[in-house]
């Protein structure tokens, strides 16, 4: 009987251990802001795109796990001010020589596994965009899990031309002058999750 009830307890435990809270991403209260820059310029460009759906695991404080699905529709240009040029730039990034979001609407960041570390926790999964999936480590700064709402900022900084982003990259396309645009695109993202 105590050995029953011992193993009654240890499995308990066990599953204690192993089990995870899970947030839903509020999509109203979390933010992406999106900055690429010129080489030979000191110029760059910033917009926002909007999360659709998402959620996260978490335990003891730490991420664990967790997806956000990105409407690759929304995305905005913040740095043109004129309305017709802003519309003509928005155009041209949403075309197939970027991000082509009639055939691909929709970008997901998969998280897959977490390390802690002395700067935040060390997320690692797979980012899908415009149809390729690749692998993506980045940090998650200021993680905050308090009663139901969790939150969370990181930078994500890629080389869009792994992804087959490569207009505009002197890696593969020579001559372009002022036109070069840098490989790395950085990612600014705020999340907001309730349970």
């Amino acid at each position: 009987m105590k050995a029953l009830l011992a193993f009654v307890l240890a499995t308990a435990t066990c599953v204690c251990a192993l089990a995870e809270d899970t947030y839903k991403v509020d999509p109203a209260e979390t933010s992406i802001v999106w900055v690429v820059k010129k080489i030979t310029q000191n110029g760059e460009h910033t917009g926002t795109v909007k999360v659709k759906s998402g959620s996260f695991g978490a335990k003891s404080g730490v991420i664990n796990a967790g997806e956000m699905v990105i409407d690759m529709s929304s995305i905005t240009c913040t740095d043109i001010t004129d309305k017709e040029e802003n519309l003509k730039f928005i155009g041209h990034i949403t075309s197939p020589d970027f991000f082509e979001i009639k055939k691909y609407p929709e970008s997901k960041l998969v998280i897959q596994s977490v390390k802690k570390t002395a700067n935040g926790q060390e997320l690692s999964g797979a980012f899908t965009i415009i149809g390729q999936t690749r692998p993506l480590t980045f940090t998650a700064t200021d993680v905050k899990i308090d009663g139901k709402i969790l939150t969370a900022t990181t930078s994500i900084v890629f080389d869009r031309t792994k992804w087959g982003l490569r207009y505009g990259s002197r890696s593969f396309f020579k001559g372009l002058g002022d036109k070069a645009i840098n490989n790395e695109f950085m990612l600014k993202v705020t999340i907001k999750a309730s349970k």
